[in-house]
């Protein structure tokens, strides 16, 4: 990959931005509506065949995927000149039929970058100045209706269109924040937890903004639940402090949204905050069915077998099983 400030990547960065835009055929989105709808015919934009491209490969660099995605949000905000509704299509472009294609470019590369976790952090974090306002503006800015379904009078099909999100809308931002707060890439269904290792500065600035952002009063969208809730869980033993109230540098520390004690970084928000934020993960959190794995070579049931045994972990303490409850 060139270096971002080089003239290859400038120049190559500004074909992408007029590209990303522009018009092109493309046989399954065309034919999507029906054949006497207005949208019948339809064009799709530059940026969501390419992501659509990039979801079958990997290794792309964090600067590239960072000026990407910015380019993309300059297009699509309102506040940078762009046009909200760049990116609407008729037609359904979820599950197994019409999920391989990108509809939403951010969404798709948000999706993108969790797999890389120190990208996603760095994508994330608002930084101790606040400066960055990415994700103020994936949390609470961004219009993310992209499917438009036209208004009906009878069988008149009017000019106007009834906006919607997608049934895989914030797929992507869910996984992003899942691996930017945790440092990790995204558990996979019926994946064992990742071994727990210390929060950073970014990822539990990450974390404190996500709880402030989302609570206490604001639902989670349901693409989003599960991936917060297995983030959340790395932070039981701060939230465990938090709602306990005992010690005073979580109290402290609730504006700034973290503090280092020695090499460690502990997440720290308000006890209103973060006890509203339990109350509604535990609402949210969907059932999940768990894998049991036997050992090589052993007959012995699962359910004869210590916690240790049968997960290859220590037997969970008393808060960490109070913080998997509200996790």
């Amino acid at each position: 990959m060139q270096e971002p400030k080089s003239k290859f990547h400038k120049d190559f960065r500004e074909q992408l931005r007029k590209a990303g835009v522009e018009n092109f055929d493309l046989r399954e989105a065309a034919e999507g509506p029906n054949a006497i709808s207005r949208g019948h015919g339809q064009q799709v934009r530059g940026y969501q065949s390419l992501i659509t491209l990039m979801q079958n490969g990997d290794g792309y660099s964090a600067p590239f995927m960072h000026d990407l995605a910015d380019d993309i949000r300059s297009a699509e905000d309102k506040k940078r000149g762009g046009d909200p509704n760049m990116w609407d299509l008729q037609g359904d472009f979820s599950g197994k039929n019409g999920g391989w294609f990108a509809n939403d470019p951010l969404d798709g590369l948000l999706g993108i970058m969790s797999k890389e976790p120190a990208a996603a952090t760095s994508y994330l974090d608002p930084g101790a100045d606040h400066k960055n306002d990415n994700l103020q503006y994936l949390l609470k800015e961004r219009d993310w209706k992209f499917d438009d379904t036209p208004v009906r009078h009878g069988k008149i099909e009017t000019h106007s269109d009834t906006e919607s999100e997608g049934k895989d809308a914030r797929t992507g931002l869910g996984l992003l924040l899942e691996s930017g707060s945790t440092g990790h890439t995204p558990l996979g269904p019926n994946q064992d937890p990742w071994p727990a290792t210390p929060h950073t500065e970014g990822q539990a600035r990450i974390m404190h903004d996500v709880i402030g952002g989302l609570g206490p009063d604001q639902s989670v969208h349901e693409n989003m639940r599960e991936p917060l809730a297995r983030a959340l869980a790395t932070y039981t033993a701060d939230t465990h402090e938090i709602l306990g109230g005992l010690d005073s540098k979580y109290i402290s520390a609730a504006g700034t949204g973290y503090f280092q004690d020695g090499d460690k970084t502990h997440m720290a928000v308000s006890q209103r905050t973060s006890s509203s934020s339990c109350a509604a993960s535990r609402r949210i959190r969907k059932p999940t069915e768990r894998s049991t794995r036997r050992n090589p070579g052993t007959s012995t049931s699962p359910s004869k077998r210590s916690p240790r045994e049968r997960t290859g972990r220590s037997s969970p303490t008393r808060s960490t099983r109070r913080a998997r409850h509200w996790a």
